[in-house]
């Protein structure tokens, strides 16, 4: 609406008069004004159709697209965050196995969970990174947060097996030792022995998920817009971008 006014010319008398005024009227002209709810008021008399009437700049759709990439990089290295409180609890409980730690067998094993949670994240990437206005919405967002705690949440918890079972394997857990030939049998009496046994574990796993699930960010109030192909065009190939990116 504000570029209409360029049509009647540069500084045309009327409008700027009628902008003086409107400046002596109040200094954070961000907020939600009387005006607006006129201009709306004016604007469904001529139009009837129009059931409502929403003032916004034509930046939002981008500015949206990236607080939603945003949002994913920052959940992204909350949960590498976690797995490093996990590495140094490892270390901890089995601190009589490692004589010495270097900085640079920390730095392999950071390298490694960068590795891991980009994988196990790829389709929570796609869901942030794809154009579409539809990810603004509040029970998007909901299922998508409580999705992306469930699936990293079930894989922070396989390092608490190995903050005790390392001491009898001397080696990390793997999926093939769960899938061994037998295991079937006896997976359900392991796992409610290990829960009796250290119980100091699943009280500590409890403690980190209640923290992991408050650090996790919150997309900030975003207001939908209907995106231009121009846009969606921009978000299209930053989507293509930002998915080599993580697949690399």
């Amino acid at each position: 609406m504000g570029l209409t006014s360029v049509l009647l010319g540069h500084a045309y008398e009327p409008i700027v008069e009628v902008v003086k005024k409107e400046l002596d009227s109040g200094c954070n002209f961000i907020r939600p004004s009387f005006i607006e709810a006129e201009v709306a008021e004016l604007v469904q008399q001529q139009i009837p159709s129009a059931e409502m009437v929403k003032f916004a700049k034509n930046y939002l759709s981008m500015s949206n697209y990236f607080s939603s990439v945003k949002l994913f990089f920052k959940r992204f290295f909350i949960v590498l965050f976690i797995y490093q409180i996990c590495r140094l609890l490892f270390y901890f409980f089995n601190r009589n196995a490692f004589e010495n730690i270097s900085a640079k067998g920390f730095l392999g094993g950071i390298h490694f969970d960068l590795s891991a949670i980009a994988y196990i994240n790829l389709v929570f990437a796609l869901l942030h990174f794809m154009p579409g206005n539809f990810k603004y919405k509040p029970n998007y967002q909901k299922y998508l947060k409580i999705g992306f705690f469930i699936v990293n949440f079930i894989f922070i918890l396989t390092n608490f097996v190995d903050f005790e079972y390392y001491k009898f394997t001397g080696r990390r857990s793997t999926f093939g030792m769960i899938t061994a030939s037998g295991m079937e049998n006896e997976i359900g009496g392991l796992i409610f022995s290990f829960l009796v046994e250290f119980w100091h574990l699943p009280l500590l796993a409890i403690l980190l998920g209640f923290g992991f699930w408050k650090m996790i960010a919150n997309l900030k109030s975003a207001s939908e817009q209907s995106a231009n192909w121009s846009q969606i065009a921009k978000q299209s190939g930053i989507f293509i971008l930002l998915m080599g990116f993580v697949f690399l």
